[in-house]
């Protein structure tokens, strides 16, 4: 069975697409390749569903390192609650700007 470029543009994305800020260093190392709409969509669906993914793990790490500072006291609780929420914040931007690359990638790199 023999793919076209295009199509085994779209499977290396697709297989890579779950390793998040890993896949968008990847996707822009990859040479320029048109692919076909239906692909774009596919890819488009797979960066939709990791950044929600991204996001939604960026809200449990925030929650479970919350219920952590409760432990501590006074300003050490007050100072490992902001830190919790400061890491959520930067996870939840970088999951955004790699969304955001992919996209970009993808609409340039359709037909």
């Amino acid at each position: 069975m023999t793919k076209t470029p295009s199509a085994l543009l779209a499977s290396l994305l697709l297989g890579l697409a779950g390793f998040g800020a890993q896949a968008a260093d990847v996707i822009g190392t990859l040479p320029a390749k048109s692919i076909s709409a239906s692909e774009a969509k596919k890819l488009d669906k797979q960066s939709d569903a990791d950044y929600k993914a991204a996001d939604k793990k960026a809200d449990a790490d925030e929650k479970a390192a919350i219920a952590e500072c409760k432990k501590l006291k006074g300003a050490d609780e007050h100072a490992c609650k902001e830190q919790a929420k400061a890491t959520e914040k930067r996870a939840e931007a970088d999951a955004k700007a790699t969304h955001q690359k992919q996209e970009a990638e993808i609409k340039a790199a359709k037909k």
